[in-house]
């Protein structure tokens, strides 16, 4: 899979913070792209930290991970010994 599209691409983070990404891409590629919320986004940049899952109605927060919380396939990802470290995920919307 690649990342071309045929407008602006739309990013999201899930796990880290916005600052990272946006420091590197701006610095490394010379692509149309934009940061926006996580559940608005082309592809989401994450990583296999704990997060609150404030969708569960008339429930109180529970803990979920990025992975979880954001289904979709894997454009690219980093494991070491077996554990899914991060990855940069297509959702499915």
């Amino acid at each position: 899979a690649d990342f071309k599209t045929d407008g602006d691409l739309l990013l999201g983070v899930c796990g880290i913070d916005l600052g990272i990404p946006e420091y590197y891409l701006n610095k490394k590629i010379n692509n149309n792209f934009s940061f926006v919320p996580a559940n608005e986004a082309d592809f989401i940049i994450m990583t296999n930290r704990v997060v609150l899952d404030h969708n569960q109605i008339n429930e109180l927060p529970k803990l979920t991970n990025c992975f979880d919380k954001f289904k979709g396939s894997d454009i690219a990802k980093v494991e070491r010994n077996g554990l899914l470290l991060s990855v940069i995920r297509k959702p499915i919307n």
